[in-house]
């Protein structure tokens, strides 16, 4: 780079004068460290720049769903075969903590996707750690919990119907039709 240059340039004339080579020499050292420093900082702002680029472009891809749950990745969920019901259904549970086992199972039963897809999933309406709270608790979880976290597993519409009255039913228990 033309800094070094300048300063090969200067420290060879000194050389030839009869100035201190040893003080000059110092301070040549210390310019080409800070040239040095320089120049890492600059590699490391250009990586930067580049970074935050492909992030705002990602960022401007991406289109907002319709559905304020559903994200296009999410996968649903792959069916029983005919014949078996392995799906937990919410319909059995009788109590809260029935009811978010239900919801554990569930989530076991699709894939047992991380907590962290689960959060992308819901479109982070939930943090990951708040989802596993929820799912590890025995409390029942608000609606928009278990919403979300249907929804995260790739529950289809009929799935949120099934959990959604069974949630209700927990809720409001003398208003729950008798089976």
């Amino acid at each position: 780079m033309i800094a070094d240059q300048t300063l090969a340039d200067a420290y060879a004339r000194l050389q030839s004068g009869d100035a201190d080579p040893d003080a000059f020499a110092a301070a040549i050292a210390a310019a080409r460290d800070c040239i040095d420093e320089i120049k890492t900082l600059s590699r490391q702002t250009h990586r930067d720049l580049i970074l935050a680029q492909y992030e705002r472009d990602m960022a401007q891809s991406r289109k907002p769903s319709q559905d304020w749950y559903a994200e296009p990745d999410v996968r649903p969920v792959i069916p029983d075969l005919p014949g078996d019901q392995l799906r937990p259904d919410p319909g059995t549970a009788r109590s809260a903590a029935e009811f978010v086992d239900c919801l554990r199972r569930y989530r076991i039963w699709a894939g047992q996707p991380s907590f962290r897809a689960m959060e992308r999933h819901c479109r982070r309406r939930f943090a990951a750690s708040t989802i596993c709270t929820a799912l590890k608790s025995d409390r029942l979880p608000s609606l928009e919990m278990v919403i979300a976290i249907v929804t995260a597993c790739g529950g289809p519409d009929e799935h949120l119907r099934e959990f959604t009255g069974a949630w209700r039913r927990l809720v409001a228990p003398e208003q729950a039709p008798a089976r």
